[in-house]
């Protein structure tokens, strides 16, 4: 991953100039307990058999799961 693309490990067959959007479980939390997701939104650059690059045309963050459940679960 970098500011301009993503590198993604993949079964699945590619055709490059395939927009694509990918949902990533972020591997930390926000304020330590809400889980979050990055949406990137891009093109597909190259393939290889069991990879696929993406150059980003946008990204957000998204909050899952829910956060006052999570905070009574934690009480």
């Amino acid at each position: 991953m970098s500011s301009g693309g993503l590198l993604v490990s993949s079964r699945h067959e590619m055709i490059t100039g395939t927009r694509v959007e990918l949902n990533i479980d972020w591997p930390t939390r926000l304020e330590g307990r809400i889980p979050l997701q990055l949406i990137a939104i891009g093109k597909v650059s190259r393939c290889d058999p069991f990879r696929f690059a993406v150059v980003l045309e946008r990204h957000h963050f998204r909050l899952t799961g829910n956060s006052a459940n999570q905070d009574k679960r934690s009480a």
